[in-house]
């Protein structure tokens, strides 16, 4: 097996991999939203922070956070439209996490096989 086919075996593993967690994280989050009315506020609070903290602080980072909130208090935007745009971001940034990693370790596998060249 050559140095590009492993890249590319370890390109598409790091990938399905991002793909999986990206499918747990929505699960998660599914699985907290359903419950909510059942769990505790406590509980639901922290298991929400736990889930949805990088999401909710990438938004208020990128200041995108206020623009949601302000496009909901006009009417313009539904709430569940809004909400869902937390664990929307947070898939995105598992899924480009993922890619980049798997690019990045497709280049060192490519750089590998022009050494032994």
């Amino acid at each position: 097996m050559t140095e590009s086919d492993r890249g590319s075996r370890v390109y598409r593993g790091i990938l399905r991999q991002g793909f999986t967690l990206a499918v747990f994280y929505c699960a998660l989050g599914l699985g907290l939203e359903l419950l909510h009315q059942a769990l505790p506020a406590p509980i639901y609070e922290r298991a929400a922070s736990a889930i949805y903290g990088l999401p909710l602080r990438l938004l208020g980072e990128l200041g995108l956070q206020g623009e949601l909130i302000t496009l909901v208090a006009h009417g313009k935007v539904p709430v569940w439209l809004a909400g869902a745009a937390v664990p929307a971001v947070g898939v995105g940034v598992i899924l480009t996490v993922s890619a980049i990693l798997a690019a990045l370790f497709r280049f060192g596998a490519l750089v590998r096989s022009f050494r032994q060249y």
